[in-house]
C-alpha cells in the first residue's frame, strides 16, 4: 500500500519480501569442524592429514571463485569420510549459490543430519527448501531456529517470509508481533508489514488497527491517512475514504498522494466520474515532489490503453505535458512525451522532446535512435547527417547511427562520406537480416550515384541473395541497369516481378515502363507508364518526362511534348529536359 496501486493503471506490483534487520547473529556461513569425529570407521592419521589438506585448498580455491576447483576437492574429502559435515555442508553452499537446489538439498540434508544442532546447516537447508517451494518443511526450521535461539530477530524474519508464502497470514502476523517485542523502540517498517499481511488475508479492521497505530505515532504523515482511505476502498467503504481524501486535501493541497487517491476514487465501479479522476491526475502531476518513476507508470498505462482511444490518446499527452513542466530536468520524462507524439506523428514535437532528454542525459542510446528516427521522418538530412554522427562518436560499435549518417550523406550528396558509414556500420550488425538489408540497399543507391556500377550491382546482388522477394531493390536495381542501358532483360524481370510483389506502386509501374521503353517496346510501354499516372505517378514530374519520351517514339509527337512541359512546370530540372522542350525533340541523352 506504500506504493500506490490504481485500477486504470497496468501497473503491477511485485511480492516484495520484508527487510532483514541486522541482529546479534553473523551472516556469514562457515562450517567449523573439517574432520569428522564421529565417523562410522576411524580415520587414520594420515587419512586425516589428507582431509585437512584438501579442505584448506578447497577452502581457497572457494574464495578465489574457482567453485568448480573446490567442489572437487570438497568431494575428495567426502570419498574418505562421506560423513564429513564440513564438506557436505561446503557443497550444498556452493551448488545453493550456484541456483541448483535440488542437488544442493541432498548436501545440506546431511549436514544438518551429521551435526543438527549447527544453525549454519540448519540456514542452508531452509534456504534449499524455501527454493524448491517447501514453504512449510522452512518453517519448521526456523521455528526450531526461534526457539533454539529466541533473541536473534534475523530468525524470526525468515520464519515470518516463509509464512507468508506458505499463506499462513496470522501466523506471520504473530511473528511480526513477537519481533516487537524484542524491542521496544516503535518500529513503523514492522507495522507496515503487518499491515500487508492482514491486507493479503483481507483482515481488514486488523489492517486498520496497524494503521490507526502509524497515526497514533505521528499524526502529520498525510501518507499514513493515506494508507486509511485505501483500506475503506478495499471494504468498500468508499464515502468513508472520501471523506479521509477530502480532508487531507484541504489540510495539504499540494499532496499529490492525496489527489492520486481521489483519482482512483473517482474512478471506481461506483463513481465513474472520469473528468473529475482526471483533474485530480493533472493536479497530481503539477507536483514535482511525485515520484518520477510513478508519473511514468501512469503515462504508460495510458499509452498502452489509448492507441485507437482519442480520449486517451490526448490525456496521455496531456499528463506529459504538465509532467514535463513539473520535472523539466527529468529525462525519462522528455523521452516518453517524445515516444507519444511519435505514435501521434507529431515529429516536430517529438524531436524537441528527445533533444531535451539528451540534454539532461546523452547516455541512453535508444533516446539517440528514436531522435534520429524523428529525423528521418521529417527528412532533416542536415541534423540527421550531424546527430548521427554524435551518436556515432558515443556509441561506435552500434551499426544503426551508421546507417542514418550513410542516409543523410546520400541525400546530401556526399557520396563518399555515406560510402564510408555504410562499409563501417555493417560490419557491426549481428545476426539482423532486416538491418543488413538496408545496409545493402543503400549501399547500392550510393555506388550507382557515384558511379562505381560494379559496386552498386554487387550490393544489390548481396541484398537479394538474403531477400529475393525485396521490391525497392528490385525496383530501383533494374531502373539503374535501365538507365545503364545494360541487362535489360534482367532489369525486365526483376521490375516485373517487384511489381507483383507490390501492385500498383506508381514508382515501380514506372520503372516497368521504362524498362520497356528501352528494350524498344514502345507500346508495352506506354501501357504501363499510363498505369503509373493512374496509380498516383500523375504527382512525380519524371514519370511524365518519361511519357513524354515513350510518347514521342509512339509517334504522338505534340502530346510529347506537352508531357515534358508539364515535367518542368512540376518543377522538374533537366538540361536535357529543355533541350527536348527547346527542340520539340527527343534526346536520350
Amino acid at each position: 500500500m506504500l506504493n500506490r496501486l490504481y485500477k486504470w493503471s497496468l501497473y503491477l506490483s511485485a511480492f516484495v519480501l520484508p527487510v532483514i534487520f541486522l541482529s546479534s547473529c553473523s551472516t556469514t556461513k562457515k562450517a567449523t569442524v573439517a574432520v569428522n569425529k564421529t565417523a562410522s570407521k576411524p580415520l587414520t592419521a594420515e587419512q586425516r592429514d589428507k582431509i585437512k589438506g584438501d579442505y584448506y585448498d578447497a577452502s581457497k580455491q572457494r574464495i578465489l571463485g574457482n567453485y568448480n576447483e573446490a567442489l572437487f576437492l570438497f568431494r575428495e574429502c567426502l570419498a574418505i569420510d562421506p560423513n564429513n559435515s564440513a564438506a557436505n555442508f561446503e557443497i550444498g553452499d556452493i551448488l545453493e549459490a550456484d541456483k541448483k537446489p535440488d542437488s544442493a538439498i541432498t548436501y545440506a540434508t546431511k549436514a544438518v543430519r551429521q551435526e543438527p544442532n549447527n544453525v549454519w546447516y540448519e540456514e542452508l537447508y531452509a534456504e534449499c527448501l524455501q527454493d524448491k517451494g517447501m514453504y512449510k518443511d522452512v518453517i519448521n526450521v526456523y521455528d526450531g531456529l526461534v526457539k533454539a535461539h529466541p533473541s536473534v530477530t534475523d530468525y524470526y524474519f525468515k520464519l515470518a517470509v516463509a509464512q507468508i508464502q506458505a499463506q499462513e497470514y496470522e501466523e506471520a502476523a504473530a511473528t511480526y508481533q513477537a519481533i516487537e517485542k524484542l524491542d521496544p523502540t516503535f518500529n513503523d517498517e514492522l507495522v507496515h508489514e503487518e499491515i500487508k499481511i492482514y491486507e493479503r488475508a483481507k483482515d481488514y479492521p486488523k489492517a486498520e488497527m496497524q494503521v490507526q497505530r502509524l497515526i497514533n505515532h505521528d499524526s502529520t504523515q498525510t501518507l499514513y491517512y493515506n494508507m486509511l482511505g485505501d483500506l475503506y476502498e478495499m471494504e468498500g467503504k468508499g464515502d468513508k475514504a472520501f471523506e479521509v481524501y477530502k480532508k487531507l486535501e484541504q489540510v495539504s493541497p499540494n499532496d499529490p498522494l492525496v489527489h492520486l487517491s481521489l483519482a482512483d476514487y473517482y474512478r471506481t465501479d461506483k463513481q465513474k466520474d472520469y473528468r473529475k479522476s482526471f483533474e485530480e491526475l493533472k493536479l497530481a502531476f503539477k507536483q514535482p515532489s511525485l515520484e518520477i518513476e510513478t508519473k511514468m507508470r501512469i503515462v504508460l498505462s495510458f499509452y498502452q490503453l489509448s492507441n485507437g482511444h482519442d480520449t486517451l490518446n490526448s490525456q496521455g499527452l496531456e499528463l506529459c505535458d504538465i509532467m514535463v513542466k513539473a520535472n523539466p530536468n527529468e529525462p525519462k520524462a522528455h523521452a516518453i512525451y517524445g515516444d507519444l507524439l511519435v505514435r501521434n506523428h507529431e515529429y516536430i514535437e517529438a524531436r524537441d522532446q528527445y533533444v531535451a532528454a539528451l540534454q539532461e542525459d546523452s547516455s541512453k542510446y535508444v533516446m539517440w535512435s528514436q531522435l534520429l528516427q524523428v529525423y528521418a521522418q521529417l527528412r532533416d538530412y542536415n541534423n540527421l547527417g550531424r546527430t548521427s554522427k554524435d551518436a556515432i562518436s558515443l556509441f561506435p560499435n552500434y551499426p544503426v547511427p551508421y546507417l542514418f549518417n550513410g542516409i543523410a550523406n546520400i541525400q546530401e550528396k556526399n557520396y563518399d562520406v555515406a560510402v564510408n558509414s555504410l562499409t563501417h556500420g555493417i560490419d557491426y550488425v549481428i545476426n539482423d537480416t532486416a538491418l543488413t538489408l538496408q545496409f545493402y540497399a543503400n549501399l547500392g543507391d550510393v555506388y550507382y550515384y557515384a558511379k562505381r556500377y560494379k559496386s552498386s550491382d554487387s550490393a544489390y546482388e548481396a541484398d537479394l541473395k538474403l531477400n529475393p522477394n525485396d521490391d525497392y531493390v528490385l525496383n530501383n536495381y533494374s531502373y539503374y541497369l535501365s538507365v545503364r542501358d545494360t541487362m535489360l532483360d534482367k532489369a525486365e524481370l526483376m521490375s516485373k516481378k517487384s511489381n507483383f510483389l507490390s501492385p500498383n506502386n506508381a514508382s515501380y509501374l514506372d520503372t516497368y515502363a521504362w524498362i520497356l521503353y528501352r528494350q524498344g517496346k514502345y507500346q508495352d510501354a506506354k501501357y504501363w507508364e499510363e498505369k503509373s499516372l493512374s496509380a498516383g505517378g500523375n504527382t512525380d514530374p519524371s514519370v511524365f518526362d518519361h511519357y513524354g519520351d515513350i510518347l514521342y517514339r509512339s509517334g504522338d509527337k505534340d502530346k510529347a511534348f506537352d508531357n515534358w512541359q508539364k515535367a518542368k512546370d512540376m518543377g522538374l530540372k533537366s538540361d536535357l529536359l529543355d533541350k527536348k522542350i527547346r527542340d520539340k525533340q527527343l534526346y536520350d541523352k
